[in-house]
């Protein structure tokens, strides 16, 4: 009986890469009926299919092409502390993290997709930063410091506009496999074609990252603008595309649905 729970388990645990790559052909196939058919209807029933898919922003950027972007969240500021009764400066918050500056524009990003505006400014958080820090923790469950703990920025910046993380799962769940020949691994089983490799590249260019021609091929400059972006959004920085990066990456372009529009 041990001896088949053990067979049984390890037979399980080698099928689940099988499963998995299943599981992914099925989208890459439903994905290219979709985008041969090219309607809004078709890339509704890959959404409903594939509703967390590596596909579900680009399908979503079609719809949005056809359509109209949706109205993005109106911006909260939040009001400043005031003052204790005494006329004196609010107890400081305990120390939180020592966020680069990346982390900090990614923070800000996170804080402004809720529907907080943290103000102008990408370096270190000031009084009305922290106050939208605050206004945010109070509405998120989080004790109103001002200051981010470890937990509450992986909160704020797990950012999946195309369904890669559930809401509230940290981004840190997302582990960098640390080595090229993973990165590239990872990179492949996305399974993204000219095609969709063309309009990261063109978000790329509109985010500020240089290019170079968007062709779909990722040479070393479209490489090394992947680097860049990952590292100015707190990410492992290496010139590889994996789900984290990408959901980031089309957050910071979603006023702009994409090249391809579904025909209505």
């Amino acid at each position: 009986m041990i001896r088949l729970s053990l067979a049984l388990a390890m037979a399980l645990t080698l099928a689940a890469p099988a499963r998995e790559a299943l599981a992914d052909a099925q989208e890459y196939a439903a994905w290219r009926m979709a985008t041969r058919l090219n309607g809004v209807e078709d890339y509704r029933a890959f959404l409903a299919k594939h509703p967390a898919g590596n596909f579900a922003a680009f399908a979503h950027n079609r719809i949005a092409a056809a359509e109209g972007p949706r109205p993005a969240a109106p911006l909260v500021a939040a009001p400043l502390a005031p003052p204790s009764e005494s006329g004196a400066a609010p107890e400081t918050a305990p120390t939180g993290l020592n966020l680069s500056p990346g982390q900090r524009m990614a923070a800000r990003d996170g804080l402004r997709a809720r529907g907080f505006d943290p103000g102008p400014g990408e370096g270190a958080f000031d009084e009305a930063a922290r106050a939208t820090i605050r206004a945010w923790q109070a509405a998120s469950g989080f004790p109103p410091t001002g200051e981010l703990t470890e937990a509450e920025y992986d909160e704020l910046t797990a950012a999946p506009l195309s369904g890669a993380l559930p809401a509230g799962a940290p981004m840190t769940a997302r582990l960098d496999p640390g080595t090229e020949g993973a990165r590239a691994a990872a990179e492949a089983a996305l399974f993204y074609g000219p095609e969709e490799l063309a309009e990261i590249e063109m978000r790329l260019a509109r985010a500020g990252f240089a290019v170079g021609e968007a062709d779909g091929t990722l040479d070393e400059a479209a490489r090394s603008a992947i680097h860049d972006f990952r590292l100015s959004r707190g990410l492992a920085p290496h010139g590889f595309l994996d789900r984290p990066a990408v959901d980031l990456l089309m957050r910071a372009t979603a006023s702009w649905p994409g090249p391809v529009a579904a025909k209505r």
